[in-house]
């Protein structure tokens, strides 16, 4: 479950900037290799937060954004998962094209919007701040429409 911490955004901390530069780090050759498969890319952010932080740091969909727009020929679709700030998350990232803002837990929305793409190249950035455990059965749908069980 995720939770509501109002400080969290105010500044970056060392972690997440760790995180967030593997990320960055990561990114980039994933799409270069991923586009020669010639199939759409859907990128999801299952845990979006705000986009970038209160001191103007980029978080997680500024980064894969940023990045996305470095592949324009490329057919990368996002779409990004917010329960709390979801409103923040719009208004950070109203620039980009071809994002989708989901408002709501994860839990509620990743099995249809993994389904919905099943024939695509898939891409989900799981940073589950404030959850116990992550049930990855939740994965299995799309996982069996893949491969056509």
């Amino acid at each position: 479950m995720s939770k509501k911490n109002d400080d969290f955004f105010e500044k970056k901390k060392v972690w997440s900037e760790i995180k967030d530069q593997l990320l960055g780090c990561y990114l980039v050759p994933y799409f270069s290799k991923i586009s020669m498969t010639k199939k759409p890319v859907y990128y999801i952010d299952a845990f979006a937060g705000k986009g970038k932080f209160d001191d103007g740091s980029p978080g997680s969909p500024i980064i894969a954004l940023d990045i996305i727009s470095k592949f324009p020929n490329s057919k990368i679709c996002s779409a990004f998962i917010e329960l709390n700030y979801a409103n923040d998350l719009m208004e950070n990232i109203k620039r980009y094209p071809n994002t989708k803002i989901v408002e709501g837990r994860y839990e509620d929305y990743i099995e249809n919007l993994l389904v919905s793409r099943a024939e695509q190249n898939i891409f989900v950035y799981i940073d589950p701040y404030g959850i116990k455990s992550l049930k990855f059965s939740i994965f299995e749908p799309a996982n069996k429409k893949s491969i056509g069980k």
